[in-house]
């Protein structure tokens, strides 16, 4: 690899991170060379380089990272490259190639040599275009020429959009397969699942003694089942990664191991819960999904490494209805859940998996589920602002917010992750951005999580909130507090595609007309309705107060590049609408 660096302020380009596994893999020769542009030379070699842990956050892991630093030597112009050689023993046959990267490629290349009796097959993924070369039992693919990726915002995962290949090495001629997984289809990448993660469910005697405890006094078998989903969420979560080579990062401790230590990590929760589920007959399995997005799943590539995250699907009743049920065609309807995940109730899932994928480990499976889309309505922010305005443009303002499904999953975290007076700085801070000042405030949490709902009263005086204009005029912007409108971001043109998530939102602003004063004016209605979005705005005089109304209704939708356009002209309206003033008037005497 090689870089030219033209800018001191891209010299971070000029290190160098080589990761392995302790005990697996090892890094047995490392080079690196900067040329500057008068023509002279730096050389680098293991005596430069030193070792550090890779994950310093999980409390056993093995993964480390070789490190080299060359940024002293770089000037402008200079050029950095290296080479390195990687020892690994493994029991997968897959490995993936990633292309583009935030700045151009003039070339990339991968060679790889299997042993006898044994092929490669490469499968390109989001577009990417490369060229295959053969040259005996040697196999080399290259790219040459590429343009720079770079994430925008509202783009999708990283994942999603970033060329990569996926190979596969396979057995032909009949060769042994020794101790290598092979992934052909997603029902070979199943069985790996059911192979790692079922054997690792055996309950212990204290497994099922806490189970009577919790069960105790519960009639329906989903109040059951609710009650030790509950309690696999409490285990505390600590990341462990230990025998990646080996499939250790897909193979949970024994579930009696977890009980015993009350921590672990996603797959270590997962085969608790499901250990504490046959305790009382009910069937479940293990469940591979992709974190940061589950939508983004590639079906042309099976392979566990699409996927790094475990949950767990709960086989339930054919007439069960809640948000995160899933239907398979053979094992029918199951409830997915995420021990993990501490701040979603049981029968909701985090909204990153919303219209995704997951694969259920089962053997019977053919291929991974699709997960149900969220309507708006399930994740939605109404809010209501009782807005009491003085005749010099202060206020004292009531504020009343209710969040449910996949919005009050994240004002629940906003909330549970600050103090009492971290909390209150970060309300009063919200306000304040708005361009409004407002007093110490007094404000009201009830969060109630087995309804998905998080509601938040706020109250406070405002000052500014109507502006006097040669003391015959009060100008004031009755939804002051935004959306974190797209537009205050959005650059005029895009090459990624939008993501759009399914949510509803609802603001009413009530603003009593001071003594003395009347509504000179406001703004029209508006109406308007996209495919992926709807907006309404009204405005009325009702006993003395100015009623404000809007609402934003957005569907999910991955809106391509070509309509950035139609997104750009949507938003603009919302925003123009939503900044329009309401002018009051003092009455003449």
């Amino acid at each position: 690899m090689a870089y030219q660096i033209n800018d001191l302020s891209d010299r971070g380009y000029a290190r160098l991170e080589v990761g392995f596994e302790e005990g697996y893999s090892s890094v047995s020769e490392i080079k690196a060379w900067v040329l500057d542009p008068g023509g002279k030379v730096y050389k680098y070699n293991k005596k430069d380089t030193w070792d550090i842990a890779s994950d310093v956050r999980s409390l056993h892991s093995q993964l480390m990272e070789r490190r080299l630093d060359a940024q002293g030597d770089i000037r402008e112009g200079s050029v950095f490259a290296y080479e390195y050689t990687v020892t690994k023993k493994s029991i997968f046959s897959q490995m993936i190639w990633r292309l583009n990267r935030n700045i151009p490629v003039l070339l990339t290349r991968v060679s790889i040599e299997p042993p006898p009796g044994w092929a490669v097959k490469a499968t390109p993924l989001n577009g990417a275009q490369v060229q295959e070369k053969h040259g005996g039992r040697s196999y080399a693919w290259e790219a040459r020429n590429l343009e720079a990726i770079e994430g925008e915002a509202g783009s999708p995962v990283a994942r999603a959009y970033l060329p990569f290949v996926g190979f596969d090495l396979y057995p032909e001629d009949g060769a042994s397969k020794g101790s290598l997984e092979l992934f052909s289809s997603w029902n070979d990448v199943a069985r790996f699942d059911v192979r790692t993660n079922d054997s690792q469910t055996e309950p212990s005697d204290g497994i099922r003694r806490k189970v009577t405890e919790l069960v105790n006094g519960k009639t329906g078998v989903l109040e059951k089942v609710e009650a030790l989903a509950e309690y696999a969420q409490s285990v505390n979560y600590v990341s462990i990664q230990t025998d990646l080579s080996m499939g250790g990062g897909y193979k949970p401790f024994p579930a009696a191991e977890v009980f015993e230590r009350h921590y672990g990590d996603c797959k270590d929760k997962a085969a608790l819960l499901r250990s504490m589920l046959g305790c009382i007959d009910v069937e479940s399995y293990a469940v591979s999904i992709a974190s940061e997005d589950a939508a983004y799943l590639d079906l042309n590539w099976p392979s566990p490494r699409q996927f790094d995250h475990c949950i767990v699907a709960i086989a339930v009743e054919p007439e069960s209805k809640m948000q995160a049920l899933v239907e398979d065609a053979v094992l029918g309807k199951m409830l997915l859940f995420d021990p993990t995940s501490q701040n979603t109730p049981f029968g909701m899932l985090p909204q990153r998996y919303h219209g995704g994928f997951a694969l259920v480990g089962s053997e019977r499976v053919t291929g991974p589920t699709p997960i149900p889309q969220a309507v708006p309505e399930q994740n939605s922010e109404k809010r209501t602002a009782r807005i009491e305005l003085m005749g010099d443009g202060s206020a004292v303002a009531a504020f009343e917010f209710e969040y449910k499904g996949g919005r009050a999953l994240a004002a629940r975290a906003t909330h549970v992750k600050k103090s009492e007076p971290e909390y209150s700085e970060f309300l009063k801070r919200r306000l304040t951005d708005s361009g409004v000042q407002s007093s110490e405030i007094q404000y009201l949490v009830d969060d109630r999580i087995k309804e998905a709902t998080f509601e938040l009263d706020i109250e406070c005086n405002l000052s500014g909130f109507g502006r006097s204009m040669r003391n015959k005029f009060l100008l004031l912007k009755p939804f002051f507090l935004t959306w974190q409108e797209r537009l205050s971001h959005e650059a005029d043109s895009r090459t990624l595609p939008y993501v759009i998530r399914s949510e509803m939102k609802e603001e009413e602003v009530i603003v009593s007309i001071p003594e003395g004063f009347y509504v000179e004016d406001h703004a029209e209605p508006v109406f308007v309705e996209t495919d992926f979005a709807r907006f309404e705005l009204s405005y009325q005089v009702v006993d003395g107060d100015v009623v404000c109304k809007r609402s934003l209704r957005e569907s999910a939708t991955t809106l391509p590049p070509e309509r950035y356009d139609e997104f750009l002209s949507f938003y603009e309206q919302v925003y123009r609408a939503c900044k329009a003033p309401v002018l009051l008037a003092r009455i003449e005497q």
